[in-house]
């Protein structure tokens, strides 16, 4: 089970919330379309390496040893 450490004193070096940012419509589009092209950015398949990988050797075993 994890131990949950309780803050001691006022918390130091944080700022307060400040209010929402307002947006115009076109920076608001702009942020919509940036966050879509770094969503879609993630979800694609990572390339493929120009290199292909080494195969195993023969009789070789993995070991996973940690």
């Amino acid at each position: 089970m994890t131990q949950r450490i309780e803050p001691v004193g006022p918390r130091t070096g944080t700022q307060p919330v400040s209010a929402p940012l307002l947006l115009t419509p076109v920076e608001r589009e702009a942020e919509r379309r940036r966050r879509e092209q770094e969503r879609k950015r993630r979800r694609a398949a990572p390339a493929p390496s120009e290199e292909p990988s080494e195969a195993p050797r023969q009789g070789s075993v993995l070991d996973i040893r940690g």
